[in-house]
């Protein structure tokens, strides 16, 4: 029996150093490759992570910059209809409260509109002011029919041509320059 137990032993020595040292070997190989593979998972996850974020905030970015063009270009728009709707209102003598339209545009022009349009904008306002004021001298709502004396809005209307093709160029000025800022906004 003591033979069976020493061959037994042998046996199991030599397993034991013939065959432990490959099988841990191999093992701490597997364990070593296991822990590779969380780290590159952990990496890749981290990396899109960082990338998800990165298109979110482009994402948001290009947002706030296509809302900012909508929200300029509702602003060139409104000033344009506004200056069309206070020549036709000057030149038909409808009462209109144009201060009071002119004052709210005016507000939003300052705070959205860049400051070379802003600027551009406030001698277009001023030039209809001198024009409207010399339109009503020159062409009053009156019935009066002049037969033999002169015309006393005739010295107006000749003022009134000159000083409406300076406000309309500025206004043609304005509206190029409202076109430039919104191409070149929108090819950013």
């Amino acid at each position: 029996m003591e033979w069976i137990t020493y061959l037994i032993s042998v046996f199991t020595s030599l397993i034991l150093v013939k065959f432990l040292p490959s099988y841990l070997s191999e093992k701490a190989k597997n364990l070593a490759t296991k822990e590779d593979i969380e780290e590159i998972t952990k990496k890749i996850e981290n990396i899109k992570t960082e990338n998800k974020l990165r298109v979110d905030k482009e994402i948001r970015k290009f947002s706030k910059e296509e809302k900012a063009y909508d929200e300029l270009k509702s602003l060139y728009i409104k000033i344009h209809e506004m200056i069309e709707e206070a020549i036709k209102t000057t030149e038909n003598d409808s009462s209109h409260d144009l201060n009071t339209q002119f004052s709210k545009l005016t507000a939003e022009v300052q705070i959205i509109a860049s400051e070379k349009v802003s600027e551009k904008y406030l001698n277009v306002a001023n030039f209809f002011q001198d024009w409207a004021n010399i339109y009503k001298k020159a062409y009053p709502n009156t019935n009066i029919l002049y037969s033999k004396s002169i015309d006393p809005t005739l010295k107006y209307k000749e003022d009134e041509k000159e000083i409406y093709s300076k406000f309309y160029d500025e206004y043609q000025e304005l509206i190029k320059l409202m076109r430039t800022e919104l191409k070149a906004f929108a090819e950013v």
